[in-house]
């Protein structure tokens, strides 16, 4: 009990990253993230396939992907496919969230916070929103969190004791988050400058180039070993129409609350006249997406937006029914009862004005801590703007505004998050550990839950469970626990049971045989040609099981080029980790 009483800040981090890895895995199908399709031919380049790739984003966080999913190529049929991938990009994608943990774990430490401070803001950080989002989809900002707590690490260290070294450790971890995406280097570029220019001023000459051409001549050497993989340079793409133009420039300034409170649900192309109500503000964009997923990528998909459960009735009605349904006839019943959705995102935005006002309060009272409190977002939003004004190119559509969602400066806004939390629990309270677990239910409450009971939710959730890599465990603790169902009817009346060994439940459910396929009906004819696979389709959702069946014939990968560089500089970074903590443990 001693060692419980200890590290129980530890264990309900653990338990936490446990939890929140279980909703993405059951709630959420990578494949079906409106981009998956862009970059599945990275999948299909490292599977063997020369197939062309339409970007320039680095290729190893698309590689170690493809080994993921390489490894579990065997069980995929044409039913399962979709899970098998899903799963395989957020099993990689929970390494890279551990490692991320790790490294924010030790970036707190070294900014002298305590380490219950620091096991509540990770636990808090583990249902952030967009870390969820970036847990849960194939895009390698997950892979540009794992890095950037250790660069700040480093360059906080070389602050305290001087020491050049820190800034050499500093190289191989930016080069690799600079070649990831052309925004997250430019972001992080910018907020490394911003944040840490005292460094460059009290460098001499001599280091200063020296660092500077070592960290040019490394990351040249990686961007053309990507070019040569790829065909394309860092920040080139599939040009696409709709976001050729312009935003206004004034979009940096204006916010409109009144569509924000209006309008907060996002309204599909189809409804023209509504669709662009808050598109044309950059603060509007971000209060609405940045705990409440205003584009609908996430929350707004899948199993988090299906079967969502009405909480409120009203009319002549007990106060809390046998459906668990509470009777409320009171002010906003309106809203409860017929407008849960629309309750939901503005939740979602009272927390983001609580967040980004928070930001400006402690940003001005600890200016000496502004590098961790509004850097980030400064950073951020200075290359998302010129992105949208065109700088270097046209990336604006004028209907969505999508330029400028929160996901794409999450690894920047990770900081203020654990900043914050960490400073408000430095002194921890049962009133604040009650606001904690506020946080983390509203979220939950946000995400679409609760959910009704049915025999269809429970057969989901427990076929889905047998591709996890905690399919025994979850058994254990939910889908076969005799006290939780005695305190929770399950919906499961046919008693499914997930078989984490052999699969057998979606083997029998989602079974489809791949030879019925009528390769000649128009939806697959244009997977092949001339019985191969057609390579200006070979990343469209419907010629996926012609390129694994192609790729199960070959004895052998014939990969044109691995990027054995990038392979090697991740090899550093590991090693520098590694080193640092076990120096760590010495002292």
């Amino acid at each position: 009990m001693k060692l419980i009483k200890k590290y129980k800040f530890l264990l309900v981090l653990i338990f936490s990253i446990f939890v929140s890895q279980n909703w993405i895995n059951l709630f959420y199908i990578s494949t079906r993230n409106p981009d998956f399709s862009k970059y599945y031919d990275y999948i299909n380049y490292f599977m063997g396939l020369n197939v062309e790739i339409d970007y320039g984003q680095n290729s190893l966080y698309y590689l170690l992907v493809a080994t993921f999913f390489r490894n579990k190529i065997d069980i995929v049929d044409f039913g399962n496919l979709d899970f098998v991938i899903s799963f395989s990009v957020q099993d990689l994608n929970l390494i890279l969230f551990l490692f991320s943990l790790f490294g924010f774990y030790n970036l707190l430490k070294e900014l002298d916070f305590e380490e219950n401070t620091i096991f509540i803001s990770l636990t808090l950080f583990c249902f952030f929103p967009q870390t969820l989002f970036a847990r849960a989809i194939m895009k390698p900002e997950i892979f540009v969190l794992a890095l950037f707590p250790w660069v700040i690490i480093f360059f906080e260290r070389y602050l305290k004791n001087g020491y050049i070294n820190e800034l050499y450790k500093t190289i191989p971890f930016l080069v690799l988050i600079c070649n990831s995406k052309a925004s997250a280097a430019g972001m992080a570029l910018i907020y490394f400058f911003i944040s840490y220019f005292g460094i460059i001023k009290k460098l001499k000459l001599k280091s200063f180039l020296f660092l500077s051409l070592s960290f040019l001549i490394l990351l040249s050497l990686i961007q053309f070993e990507n070019y040569k993989i790829t065909n394309n340079l860092i920040y080139e793409r599939v040009y696409d129409k709709e976001y050729d133009y312009k935003a206004d420039k004034s979009i940096i300034y204006k916010i409109g609350l009144d569509s924000i409170l209006k309008k907060p649900l996002w309204i599909d192309k189809t409804e023209i006249d509504n669709y662009n109500k808050n598109a044309q503000s950059m603060s509007n964009i971000l209060i609405l997406d940045t705990f409440g997923d205003y584009f609908d990528q996430f929350f707004g998909m899948d199993f988090f937006n299906s079967n969502r459960k009405d909480i409120f009735v009203n009319g002549d009605v007990e106060r809390l029914n046998s459906n668990r349904q509470i009777g409320y006839n009171g002010p906003f019943s309106g809203y409860l009862v017929d407008q849960l959705d629309y309750v939901r995102k503005i939740v979602a935005v009272l927390i983001s004005l609580v967040f980004f006002t928070s930001m400006i309060y402690f940003g001005v009272k600890n200016n000496n801590k502004r590098r961790f409190i509004y850097f980030p977002l400064i950073s951020g939003l200075l290359i998302m703007y010129f992105n949208a004004i065109g700088f270097p190119r046209n990336n604006f559509d004028p209907y969505k505004g999508d330029t400028f969602k929160a996901f794409y400066l999450f690894f920047l806004l990770s900081i203020t998050f654990l900043y914050l939390s960490s400073h408000f629990y430095k002194n921890i309270t049962k009133f604040k550990l009650l606001l904690g677990a506020l946080f983390i239910f509203t979220i939950f409450f946000i995400g679409g839950h609760p959910k009704e009971n049915s025999q269809k939710i429970s057969e989901g959730l427990i076929i889905r469970n047998e591709f996890s890599i905690f399919c025994e465990v979850n058994n254990i603790l939910f889908f076969e626990n005799e006290l939780l169902a005695y305190s929770h009817k399950s919906g499961n009346i046919s008693n499914l049971k997930s078989d984490c060994k052999t699969m057998s439940v979606s083997k029998e459910r989602f079974f489809r045989s791949f030879l019925k396929v009528d390769i000649e009906d128009q939806y697959y004819k244009k997977c092949l040609k001339n019985g191969h696979i057609n390579i200006s389709y070979s990343n469209y959702q419907e010629c996926r099981m012609f390129t694994i069946n192609e790729i199960r014939r070959r004895t052998a990968m014939d990969v044109r080029l691995y990027p054995y560089l990038s392979i090697i500089v991740l090899g550093i970074c590991l090693g520098l980790v590694i080193r640092d903590s076990s120096l760590n443990r010495k002292k």
